[in-house]
């Protein structure tokens, strides 16, 4: 069942950038200009819109944050694979992390899946996917980082990750 417009209580809503839910002739009549979200939302500054989206889509600040810090390690070059998550119909493949790149020593592959609404091992078909591709990624010699809920978290797995296919000794570990 799909909920009526909040305007003409009409079938065919959607919900919209505002977050209510128009049909489209209603949207063409011009709730953007009487809807008070969609008023706000439209005279937002810049800063505005950046502390909007640090409240209200944290994955995808924190997917911003991760990049910014691991484009900064030496040698590594990373960037957001998609946005808005989800697996779409024209996806060459499932499970793709929020980030990749590589490392430019020895040409690495590196894959970051950053996590906030998610509890870790969650069982979903989205989840699954994704911890199906670090698996196959790891095994093919490449470094995945899964679960990320902060910076420092990725940082440090990438570190890791990339110590061990380049065969560093981390710790107490001996020279192998």
């Amino acid at each position: 069942m799909t909920r009526p417009c909040s305007t003409c209580q009409g079938p065919g809503a959607r919900k919209r950038g505002c977050g209510c839910r128009v049909c489209d002739r209603c949207l063409a009549d011009g709730h953007g200009k009487t809807c008070p979200t969609s008023l706000r939302l439209r005279a937002m500054t810049p800063a505005d819109v950046l502390a909007w989206k640090r409240a209200n889509e944290p994955e995808q600040t924190l997917t911003t944050e991760v990049i910014e810090a691991l484009n900064k390690l030496a040698g590594v070059e990373v960037w957001q694979a998609r946005r808005r998550g989800g697996v779409q119909a024209n996806d060459a493949r499932s499970g793709v992390p929020d980030v990749i790149g590589w490392s430019r020593h020895g040409g690495i592959f590196v894959a970051v899946e950053t996590k906030r609404a998610h509890p870790d091992q969650h069982d979903c078909p989205s989840c699954n996917a994704q911890r199906d591709f670090g698996e196959r990624l790891v095994a093919d010699g490449g470094v995945y980082v899964g679960g990320v809920r902060n910076v420092q978290q990725a940082v440090d797995g990438v570190r890791m990750g990339l110590a061990r296919r380049r065969g560093v000794p981390r710790g107490n570990e001996a020279a192998g």
